[in-house]
């Protein structure tokens, strides 16, 4: 009933009616030959575009099919080149290394001349898993039919790296095996990501139930300790009466011994403070003038994260490796998520007591 004009144009491709685009109004008389002019305009494009869909999707499924035809017809030699990241290793029937790209050589810590003619599994993996690997690489030797599979990888340092390899034949002309290629990705990173995702979620369900400051940011540096192999680590909770931070520094991992420091809270200042100092014994602390420790010279790589809320830092969460220049931007990423994590637990511990303190007074009232 509201409908007082109309205006309509089918869309056509190939001769062939796919749709209409219709427009109302609710003046009558409103459509003039202009408007029909423009409407067509807008149809016609419409159908460009629809044909550039249908072409691009027609495009896609023969891209589809032809990658699958290359998949299946990969050779030798497009196998064995260095592609990033890949770690590809071809094999003759006896499981004896015939290829070794520069990703093996890299991640392994070998080089082919190092590997070249012997048997994998007598370089890169453990006793226990030796077998394992042999049942894989005979089966696939047997079958002939491609198949998946983890292991672990010990580098030349002694390292453990996990893999994850995709295992492929490649037949001679009479049908038998010529050739393993094995082609892998090291997914070490992503399990220890994996590791730290659980630990950060196990850690905010822990922190949620603490009201005590002290007890949250100690778990918070256990859980850092845990995921990072750390020397030492320590801890600050800004007084907001002064700016500084309300130290406690733990000199060596697993040990209880705190020691309390008045520091800034710029990073740069504090660390350089830490950096170029370690706890002397107690007699030369009680000697000291200020009565407070006083540390000696110390070497290592630092990272640091602030504790924030809103727009309010509530302090910050330091840790210490042994060796220098040590720590990526994952370990910063997850040096920061536990800190955000810690400030959370003590805003809320914070609030929990005013909130308890309040309802204290008003039960006195």
């Amino acid at each position: 009933s509201w409908t007082k004009s109309h205006l309509s144009a089918p869309i056509n491709i190939r001769d062939r009616t796919v749709g209409f685009l219709k427009v109302d109004s609710i003046t009558p008389g409103f459509f003039t030959p202009s408007h029909a002019q423009q409407l067509k305009g807008i149809v016609e494009q419409a159908v460009i575009a629809l044909r550039n869909a249908q072409l691009y999707d027609q495009a896609r499924q023969e891209i589809t099919r032809r990658i699958i035809g290359l998949k299946q017809e990969r050779n030798f030699v497009s196998a064995v080149l260095n592609t990033a990241g890949a770690l590809v290793m071809v094999l003759n029937p006896e499981g004896r290394i015939l290829r070794f790209n520069r990703a093996c050589e890299q991640t392994s810590g070998y080089s082919y001349e190092e590997v070249r003619g012997k048997r994998f599994w007598g370089l890169f993996l453990t006793s226990n898993e030796i077998p394992k690997a042999r049942a894989i690489f005979e089966s696939l030797v047997a079958n002939k039919a491609p198949s998946d599979n983890e292991s672990y990888w010990i580098t030349k340092e002694g390292k453990p790296r996990i893999i994850s390899w995709s295992n492929n034949v490649l037949l001679d002309n009479s049908g038998q095996v010529e050739y393993i290629i094995r082609t892998g990705i090291d997914i070490t990173e992503r399990r220890r990501l994996e590791e730290r995702l659980v630990a950060i979620h196990q850690l905010g369900r822990e922190l949620n139930l603490l009201r005590n400051e002290a007890d949250i940011c100690n778990i918070a540096l256990e859980t850092a300790s845990f995921l990072l192999s750390l020397k030492s680590s320590g801890y600050g909770v800004v007084d907001e009466a002064s700016g500084e931070l309300d130290y406690y520094y733990y000199p060596i991992r697993g040990v209880p011994q705190v020691i309390e420091f008045r520091l800034p809270l710029d990073s740069k200042k504090r660390i350089n403070i830490l950096r170029t100092q370690g706890q002397k014994s107690e007699a030369e602390a009680d000697a000291s003038a200020a009565n407070q420790p006083v540390l000696e010279e110390q070497s290592g790589s630092w990272l640091t994260a602030p504790m924030i809320v809103g727009e309010r830092t509530l302090g910050v969460l330091d840790i210490k490796i042994q060796e220098q220049n040590y720590f990526s931007p994952n370990d910063q990423q997850l040096l920061q998520t536990l800190a955000d994590q810690t400030a959370v637990a003590i805003e809320n511990a914070r609030l929990h007591r005013e909130t308890q303190q309040r309802i204290d007074e008003m039960t006195t009232l």
